[in-house]
């Protein structure tokens, strides 16, 4: 993920994926605070934290939240 303008590896863990969507995929908010995450939003960005850094972010657009 693209955090700050730099880059860090964010693995996911049991998850399902589905190429049949294009290199695009669906991610649960539950899933990632069940993981130990907390989530922010606010109009138009979103945030995961784990201990009040952030790791990942993302962007409002037709109103889905696009992970960088």
């Amino acid at each position: 993920m693209n955090v700050d303008r730099s880059s860090r590896p964010f693995e996911f863990r049991d998850v399902y994926y589905v190429p049949e969507m294009g290199g695009n995929n669906l991610l649960s908010v539950l899933y990632i605070i069940n993981k130990g995450y907390l989530m922010n939003f606010d109009t138009n960005q979103c945030k995961i934290l784990k201990k009040n850094i952030i790791v990942g972010s993302g962007d409002r657009k037709n109103n889905l939240w696009i992970l960088n």
